[in-house]
């Protein structure tokens, strides 16, 4: 005998969490449900799993316009930091790609993931202005870093 459900992890590298399957009623109990792997898919998980889903969705959409908005700005009026320096410029702290980060989260409200944003320089030690990118659905988009003094 078959049984649906809806998976709270996933599983033996065959189905994902989330998925809703049908296995056997065996593998069910013995499996999935001891290991609280799995729920039984009734109405109410299924509307349940679908309001996650719906949620999820907009979610998603709405970190992609804040990424779009972001990458807009910045091209218009660059990403621009402000940092203490010594009189020659050199700053007192360097900065790398986790202060990009926290630009962009006090900036324009999200984190961006790992290895979204590419700094080739790494590192910078000096008031001036640097290249990056933002890597969005696999593509570089240049950007470009401005590094300033209090």
């Amino acid at each position: 005998m078959k049984i649906k459900v809806i998976l709270l992890a996933n599983v033996a590298k065959l189905w994902n969490k989330w998925d809703i399957v049908e296995v056997s009623d065996a593998y069910a109990r013995n499996v999935l449900f001891r290991e609280n792997k799995a729920k039984v898919a009734d109405k109410s998980t299924i509307k349940a799993w679908e309001r996650k889903q719906q949620k999820k969705k907009e979610e998603e959409l709405q970190l992609k316009q804040k990424i779009d908005k972001a990458i807009a700005d910045i091209k218009e009026n660059w990403l621009k930091l402000v940092v203490s320096a010594s009189v020659d410029w050199h700053l007192y702290e360097k900065v790398d790609i986790r202060h990009i980060e926290d630009a962009f989260v006090s900036n324009y409200g999200f984190r961006p993931k790992d290895k979204e944003i590419d700094f080739p320089q790494k590192k910078v030690s000096k008031i001036w202005e640097y290249d990056f990118s933002y890597i969005v659905d696999g593509k570089k988009v240049p950007l470009k870093l401005k590094v300033l003094t209090k």
